[in-house]
């Protein structure tokens, strides 16, 4: 694994996770709350995230893609060793 494919992932897993804070870091403290935490609306992201692609945009959902690069990150690091 090169260190610029590993600067690539970090960078696409910070870039999701920015946009997934949007939606829930009410004080924008960079973290979310357990009070900030919208149980509905979380479980209600995760379903709709469960399908693989938003059917308007064509786009993939937030949360799955961090999963996803957070994955291929991990099977890089694997490979790299």
């Amino acid at each position: 694994m090169t260190s610029q494919s590993k600067t690539d992932y970090l960078s696409k897993i910070e870039k999701k996770t920015y946009e997934f804070l949007k939606d829930y870091d009410e004080n924008q403290d960079g973290r979310i709350a357990v009070s900030e935490l919208k149980i509905e609306k979380f479980a209600w992201n995760l379903k709709r995230d469960n399908k693989k692609r938003d059917s308007k945009s064509g786009k993939k959902k937030i949360l799955r893609e961090i999963i996803e690069l957070t994955q291929n990150l991990q099977r890089e690091m694997i490979n790299y060793l």
